[in-house]
């Protein structure tokens, strides 16, 4: 299994009737250079951002539709360091 450093989470758009929008792309750990495609998610923010339903429309390489239901776990508002 390869590892990979996902895109900025700041293209992350969220808009005033709560749908989302995310672009990013994929680094392989150790290199410099994203993998070739864009992903591009939807999404939809629910339950005062608790909650998001999100369909990744566009896959880096070619992934297939993928469909995701988000739960927030924790109130922390940076990334953790895991």
């Amino acid at each position: 299994m390869a590892d990979f450093v996902l895109g900025d989470p700041s293209l992350l758009t969220v808009n005033s009737d709560c749908t989302a929008v995310g672009k990013g792309t994929m680094v392989p750990k150790g290199s410099s250079q994203a993998l070739p495609g864009q992903d591009i998610d939807r999404g939809v923010v629910l339950n005062g951002g608790d909650e998001i339903i999100v369909l990744i429309s566009q896959g880096t390489l070619g992934a297939p539709v993928i469909i995701g239901n988000l739960k927030r776990i924790s109130m922390t508002p940076a990334a953790t360091s895991w």
